[in-house]
């Protein structure tokens, strides 16, 4: 067997070991995505359960929650505070869950999950306090999604 013979199975089966490498690389990158979008959907559920768990687990709570959701200038000092950062806390959440299902490249109908709640929120007289007063305080972006839905709740014009 001659030099030349000897390199040319060399490169072979090193474009081979190559070949290989790519083929298992796509595969754990694949699992990798998956595994990501898993933990994507697990946190925003968590994140959520926690926000509703707090609100159904204390009577209280739940109490100014409604009493909030109706009326939230009828609600006192202290529970208008209560009141603001429950609701900002259901806003981060929400936030949070819209911007990780877009990261992650999870389909449509999780955030379509998300922008329901949203409406939810908004749709009442404390959800509708709560975004005038302080939609400042969240990215541009979600504000762009909020303010759109808001828009067609209220019939107004999406802000800029």
């Amino acid at each position: 067997m001659n030099w030349e013979a000897i390199g040319a199975v060399g490169e072979t089966v090193g474009a081979l070991a190559v070949l290989v490498t790519l083929v298992y690389l796509s595969i754990q990158i694949r699992q990798n995505t998956k595994s990501v979008q898993a933990a994507a959907v697990d946190s925003a559920n968590s994140q959520v359960s926690r926000i509703r768990e707090v609100i159904f687990s204390d009577a209280g709570v739940a109490n100014m929650y409604r009493r909030g959701n109706e009326d939230p200038a009828g609600l006192g000092q202290d529970d208008t505070i209560r009141y603001r950062l429950l609701v900002h806390n259901v806003m981060l959440a929400l936030s949070n869950s819209i911007t990780q299902a877009s990261v992650a490249g999870l389909s449509e109908n999780r955030s379509n999950f998300e922008l329901s709640t949203l409406s939810r929120v908004l749709e009442s007289a404390g959800g509708r306090w709560f975004w005038d007063t302080y939609r400042h305080e969240f990215e541009d972006s979600f504000q762009a999604i909020v303010d759109d839905l808001y828009a067609g709740i209220y019939d107004e014009e999406p802000r800029k």
